[in-house]
């Protein structure tokens, strides 16, 4: 596969795991298969530091809107519900974090 496809993959990959895309809607939209994206993760370390600071983005932009939110609405059930969103994305991001530290960087 030619550098300039795989640099143009690598991007799309990065920029929709910053926008909360899964790894699966990542990986269909950039035309390859999981099985390639956990092999870059495991062999790239540019992609896999890459991939890393889009989730690190994509985690600041989803505390900033509840900083935002909590400071348009102020009210209690608004703030408990954006809080459990927030939630449940710092589980979904710990553990592909984890993921990448035990099952491919060591």
């Amino acid at each position: 596969m030619r550098k300039s496809t795989i640099r143009n993959q690598h991007k799309v990959i990065r920029e929709l795991i910053a926008k909360n895309f899964n790894v699966c809607e990542a990986c269909s939209s950039a035309k390859i298969g999981r099985t390639q994206f956990y092999a870059w993760l495991k062999t790239d370390e540019n992609f896999c530091n890459a991939i890393n600071n889009a989730m690190n983005i994509h985690l600041g932009i989803v505390q900033n809107l509840h900083l935002l939110k909590v400071f348009q609405n102020g009210t209690v059930p608004d703030t408990q519900n954006l809080l459990s969103q927030v939630g449940i994305q710092m589980k979904r991001f710990k553990k592909l974090h984890n993921h990448l530290i035990n099952n491919i960087l060591n």
